[in-house]
């Protein structure tokens, strides 16, 4: 199943790119399963910048599937959404301020 990402600041600076394409098992359907790919290919500064000391992803992460309502992972079984082969992710941190 391939999976199109896209990345923004700060985990694009973390990979070294903003766009990639990851392939997953057919038995990973979810955007927990998509997240631990890319934590296994970009390695602990991708880890610290999604997850919190507590070991859950920060509340401020969102992802978007197919340029859709965006999937808030403060939400809960916000990581169990599925995903499909074809989509595309877009990985964006939501700041408050003015």
């Amino acid at each position: 199943m391939r999976i199109r990402v896209l990345l923004y600041p700060p985990l694009n600076n973390a990979a070294g790119r903003s766009r990639l394409e990851v392939v997953l098992d057919r038995d990973d359907v979810s955007l927990q399963s998509l997240i631990d790919k890319l934590v296994e290919q970009f390695g602990d500064k991708f880890r610290k910048l999604l997850y919190d000391d507590q070991d859950r992803i920060v509340g401020g992460w969102c992802a978007f599937i197919n340029q859709k309502a965006p999937v808030h992972f403060n939400q809960t079984d916000a990581l169990a959404t599925p995903i499909c082969d074809g989509d595309e992710i877009s990985f964006l941190l939501a700041l408050a301020g003015g």
